[in-house]
């Protein structure tokens, strides 16, 4: 299994706030159409959700993203959010254990080990103890899965729901 580099990590992170920037200029009403990039700090957690949803549920914005290649990204890099816009997950999860670097989540009877860009799992989740559920996205990376970084409030009616449709 793949082991990350610090750099690495920071690549995701650095594609996903090219995103993030990405979406806040497509969603932004009488944009001029000119895409600029945005640093990690300009864009704030609530903001990233929303515009991972968008992005999620529409995927003629991934489409339009790499058809234009506005940010002269690499081939390489390129290909990273390609997987990122046909494998990604954004969905409620079930934590069932995690550990420093790792967490097992569980969606639609399939378990995932996710593993995370900076931050320990412990602090992200504080110390909450598992199973719980969060909302947030998962995306492939070589041949891991790493996390977007944000998770999300849970809706506690979807959370009713799930749990209906695993006792069925």
């Amino acid at each position: 299994m793949h082991n990350m580099s610090t750099d690495e990590k920071y690549n995701i992170i650095a594609l996903l706030t090219i995103l993030d920037s990405f979406m806040s200029q497509k969603l932004e009403p009488g944009h001029n159409g000119r895409i600029e990039k945005a640093c990690y700090t300009d864009i704030e957690h609530d903001e990233r959700a929303f515009f991972r949803d968008a992005l999620y549920q529409e995927p003629s914005f991934y489409d339009d993203f790499l058809k234009h290649n506005y940010y002269d990204l690499s081939a390489e890099d390129l290909a990273i959010i390609e997987r990122w816009a046909e494998f990604g997950i954004r969905d409620y999860f079930l934590v069932e254990e995690y550990e420093k670097k790792k967490a097992y989540f569980v969606w639609n009877g399939s378990y995932y080990l996710v593993h995370n860009l900076i931050d320990d799992f412990p602090t992200i989740f504080k110390k909450r103890q598992a199973p719980f559920w969060i909302y947030t996205y998962i995306l492939p990376y070589k041949d891991i899965i790493v996390y977007d970084g944000i998770v999300g409030p849970i809706d506690l009616d979807k959370k009713k729901v799930i749990s209906t449709l695993e006792c069925e």
